[in-house]
């Protein structure tokens, strides 16, 4: 952009060399900068990577442990249920024979416990479909956390890959210009 008339004429002759060397400079100076700490940055943001999938992994790893948790708390009810159904039959049969043997009072008090355990056992049937559901949606869970960290895996292999095709084709590159300037020495010194 022009320059107003009211600046001197020593200015008017300095000023563009000065900002076209400060403007070189700080290009050049960016430039050394990017080139210096290009690799470290890389490096770091290729260990944060690994470290980020390492913990994806290790979480994954809880949630199916979790899953465990639930599936063997649900078979434990499920045993436990079993059970009470076992004990339920067998006050039945005894309180038939109770009956058979014409001792009511026997009968009445088997058939109390067995009471008590048809609630204990409508109470483990609650808490089974409970622990199923909760399995169902901690595998459903699961199963998406595993596609997400997978999906991760292959964005950060994907990354690692293309960085270290840009090193190769940025040493390909600095091998071709020095080819070419040994070349372009040899033919001025011929």
């Amino acid at each position: 952009r022009p320059l107003r008339p009211s600046v001197s004429s020593t200015t008017r002759d300095t000023l563009p060399r000065t900002l076209a060397v400060m403007s070189i400079g700080s290009r050049l100076s960016r430039m050394f900068r990017a080139w210096r700490f290009r690799g470290n940055d890389l490096e770091d943001l290729k260990d944060r990577l690994d470290e980020t999938y390492r913990t994806q992994a290790a979480l994954l790893q809880q949630v199916r442990r979790s899953v465990a948790d639930v599936a063997t708390s649900r078979k434990r009810v499920e045993l436990q249920l079993a059970a009470l159904n076992q004990q339920m039959s067998q006050l039945d049969d005894q309180a038939r024979q109770a009956v058979g043997q014409g001792n009511d009072d026997e009968a009445r008090r088997i058939l109390a416990r067995k009471v008590s355990l048809e609630k204990a056992a409508q109470e483990l049937a609650e808490r089974h479909a409970d622990l199923k559901s909760e399995e169902d949606k901690l595998h459903d869970s699961a199963t998406k956390m595993e596609q997400d960290v997978e999906d991760f895996r292959a964005r950060k292999d994907t990354l690692a890959a293309r960085h270290t095709a840009a090193s190769a084709q940025a040493g390909m590159n600095d091998a071709s210009r020095g080819i070419t300037s040994a070349a372009g020495d040899v033919g001025q010194a011929m």
